[in-house]
């Protein structure tokens, strides 16, 4: 995958206002915005106001270049290097496709609105579209553990809704914030939904945020983001992420599936074309629509892909926020 380059120009960002507002109100007052060390652990209050300030700044994105390199296990052989697009539009409306770079034939295509989500694989053999609505993903596994809900909220674009369940930690390096919710799954299973913060306020391209993490009631995480650089849109001054690896380690070491993003090319917020299909479920020649909700209503005891295989990690575990 092209490694992408950051701008000279990316260097001579001033602190974003979302920083500076982290520094005032999260981390202690009076402090040089660089000090690392805390007189007293943060709020959960306050860590779930600067994701909700950050999230209300973006309420659609963009992206026209976008790089994705998609992994299997630990080593090179099993991944491929695509191009593509992505749309996202709070609250639900995703799509992000990926196409072979040169000949542009499409090989993944992923996306949902406020009905239903859905994802098509060119490998898929035979070659179904999968897709499940909303309400059924109680009763669904999925083939494919990547879901639209999982990447918008590590966009940043998803907000939180305040509870008793929240808690914060501090990890004995003294580098990061653990913001901590016990939550449950859509199967009902216990989990942690994990936001790990900067400790300190950052600068530039540094992201403030710098993973999220879906973790079950045994301590083992479920699936993972992580941003390595953030961006600023030019016109709206908002901060989005650059480079970000989504992470779903699987089962066993050989069933680790990473997906590398480069988001380049990007606008924030500019009006979405409602005549154009990017949020609705497409209808490609010769590939079958298959209902994930509808299998698991209708043959509850076989509730895997078609041909009765249930790929390995596939369970529909939750969503990261």
């Amino acid at each position: 995958m092209r490694k992408s380059i950051v701008a000279a120009s990316a260097g001579l960002l001033l602190l974003s206002t979302g920083c500076n507002w982290f520094h005032a109100n999260v981390l202690n007052k009076g402090k040089p915005p660089q000090q690392t060390a805390l007189d007293e652990k943060p709020t959960p209050d306050k860590l779930i106001s600067y994701l909700n300030k950050n999230a209300g700044q973006v309420q659609s994105l963009q992206v026209s270049d976008l790089s994705i390199e998609a992994k299997m296990g630990l080593g090179v052989a099993r991944s491929i290097e695509l191009r593509g697009t992505m749309q996202a539009q709070a609250p639900r409306n995703f799509r992000m496709e990926g196409y072979m770079p040169g000949a542009r034939t499409e090989v993944v295509d992923l996306g949902s609105n406020d009905r239903e989500f859905w994802f098509w694989v060119a490998q898929n053999n035979p070659p179904y579209l999968f897709y499940c609505s909303h309400t059924d993903l109680p009763r669904a596994q999925l083939p494919l553990p990547i879901h639209p809900d999982w990447i918008m909220e590590a966009l940043g674009m998803s907000p939180v809704n305040p509870s008793p369940n929240f808690r914060v930690n501090l990890p004995k390096n003294g580098n990061a914030i653990e913001l901590i919710e016990d939550t449950t799954s859509p199967q009902g299973q216990r989990m942690q939904k994990v936001t790990v913060f900067n400790s300190r306020t950052v600068a530039g391209t540094e992201p403030q945020i710098i993973s999220r993490r879906l973790v079950d009631h045994q301590g083992k995480i479920i699936c993972e983001a992580i941003v390595k650089e953030m961006q600023q849109d030019p016109r709206t001054k908002a901060n989005v992420p650059h480079r970000m690896d989504l992470i779903y380690p699987g089962d066993r070491t050989m069933d680790k599936i990473t997906l590398s993003l480069v988001l380049d090319t990007i606008a924030v917020n500019l009006p979405v074309d409602q005549s154009m299909s990017w949020f609705t479920r497409p209808n490609k020649p010769g590939v079958q629509a298959y209902d994930l909700g509808r299998v698991a209503n209708t043959n509850p005891s076989n509730r895997n892909s078609p041909g009765g295989v249930a790929p390995s990690g596939s369970s529909a575990r939750g969503t990261l926020r």
